[in-house]
């Protein structure tokens, strides 16, 4: 806004300056006394054309490619005429959850030993105050607390894992303080160093499935294994709490029996890349590997009927699914613009791409790259090409055989947004109105925009490869 070149204004002789009162920015303007009110009117006209926006990312990974990308963002709104100003928030939540007989478990973030309550419950290791969370009772409630358990020591007496003890509690904001031992992975006297239990603690994911009982009791199951809560949210059967002191984001916990591809989908919904499970119940010893490997190859199968291979009858080989967590967040990054752009539409596609066996490894590590494109004509445009239909990548012209004669398909998410029709040799998509470029273009071609069967993508952070799928004709 360039108040210096409005005509009123230099007719006026006002002068503005910006200038910052204890509240907020403002603008100084000075003018004579008869033409004050006059240039405040004017100035007022040129500040309600300004449009402010506020936009929030909270999604895995999007926080990171905004700050990495500051620089960048400035310099492209700026070139608009627009400001852009980026701010990280730390949100504080809490959720609560009915568990049955009338009790309501409430979890939230925050410094425990600030808390006011009844009892607060302080873990113990080995008997020491050494870990992060006892260390904050120490400094809130002062040397009274550890009295009792230096006295037990003193005695020579032990807490085993699971064992408590009622405190002083000091100067905390609670009339009594529970000091609760908790195992420790591998020592001889824990319970959990038994090889039944697989060590799912140490997996850095995002995700990390607990079964528990139909009560949600954390006592029992492999809900032992889980200590610290951040917070909770309820999908249907699926319950997901922060990842505590684990190496991951969330632990999805699931109270009674349940379908594993129930917490897929809720991973899903979330823009969760990564997730590991258990056996699920701790008295039988199941392989965790072999339910993830089912559990993906029974949701492709879901996904992809044998009606789509009808023009090429086949027997599949493998269903293997892509996790890249730097593609995933460049992806989801881009799907959440357009959605929040144009928030009624269908933007994203689950479509496929046939390809061949030297080409998958490059997809894996890097997605899909349009500069490769023009190896199969480029009738609708130079960018990457995807079929509604599956059976049309299984032609041999776009997945040719390897020498075991195994041909290789991706079904791949991909952001169609609005599309427009594709020509030969277009490099981007066409201008939504040619007579305003600032209206931006659309968002890929296709062969047909009233029945489009092909689509093609110039962005290569505009498709997702989810499952690599091997198979040969029958």
């Amino acid at each position: 806004m360039k108040f210096s070149a409005d005509p009123q204004l230099k007719a006026l002789g006002v002068t503005i300056l910006p200038c910052r009162s204890p509240q907020s920015p403002c603008l100084k303007v000075t003018a004579t006394s008869d033409q004050i009110k006059e240039a405040i009117n004017v100035v007022n006209r040129h500040i309600r054309t300004v449009e402010t926006r506020n936009c929030m990312y909270s999604k895995a990974g999007e926080a990171k490619i905004l700050r990495n990308n500051k620089l960048m963002l400035i310099m492209q709104a700026k070139a608009l005429g627009c400001n852009l100003k980026l701010s990280e928030q730390n949100i504080t939540q809490q959720f609560s959850y009915d568990l049955k007989g009338g009790v309501t478990l409430t979890l939230s973030q925050g410094n425990i030993a600030k808390e006011s309550s009844d009892v607060l419950i302080c873990p113990l290791v080995n008997m020491s105050f050494n870990n992060p969370v006892a260390q904050q009772f120490l400094q809130n409630g002062g040397p009274e607390i550890k009295k009792d358990v230096d006295a037990l020591e003193k005695a020579k007496q032990s807490l085993l894992a699971g064992d408590v003890i009622m405190t002083n509690a000091g100067t905390l904001k609670s009339k009594k303080l529970i000091c609760a031992a908790i195992p420790v992975w591998g020592k001889e006297y824990s319970d959990l160093k038994s090889t039944n239990l697989a060590d799912i603690t140490k997996e850095n994911v995002d995700v990390i499935v607990n079964s528990s009982n139909q009560n949600l009791d954390l006592n029992t199951g492999s809900s032992s294994l889980f200590f610290s809560y951040q917070y909770l949210k309820t999908f249907g059967n699926v319950v997901l709490t922060g990842g505590g002191n684990l190496n991951c984001k969330h632990i999805a916990h699931i109270p009674g029996p349940v379908k594993i591809s129930n917490v897929l989908k809720h991973c899903e919904s979330r823009w969760i890349t990564s997730v590991s499970f258990p056996a699920i119940g701790t008295g039988n010893a199941y392989n965790g590997s072999s339910w993830l490997d089912a559990s993906f190859r029974l949701g492709i199968a879901t996904d992809v009927p044998n009606r789509s291979f009808n023009r090429f009858p086949i027997k599949f080989h493998c269903i293997q699914r892509i996790q890249n967590k730097d593609q995933w967040q460049r992806y989801a990054v881009n799907k959440q613009m357009l959605d929040n752009q144009y928030p009624l539409n269908m933007n994203e596609m689950d479509l496929y791409h046939g390809t061949t066996a030297e080409t998958c490894q490059k997809v894996n590590s890097n997605g899909f790259n349009r500069s490769f494109c023009g190896k199969n004509g480029t009738q609708h445009g130079n960018g990457t090409y995807f079929a509604k239909h599956s059976w049309f990548s299984c032609n041999y012209k776009y997945s040719y055989p390897d020498a075991q004669g195994l041909k290789y398909m991706y079904q791949a998410r991909v952001l169609v947004g609005k599309p427009c029709l594709g020509i030969p040799n277009m490099v981007e998509p066409a201008p939504l109105d040619p007579s305003n470029p600032l209206c931006g273009l659309h968002d890929c071609a296709v062969n047909n925009v009233q029945k489009p069967t092909v689509y093609v993508v110039f962005s290569d952070a505009g498709a997702y490869p989810d499952y690599l799928i091997s198979f040969k004709e029958s």
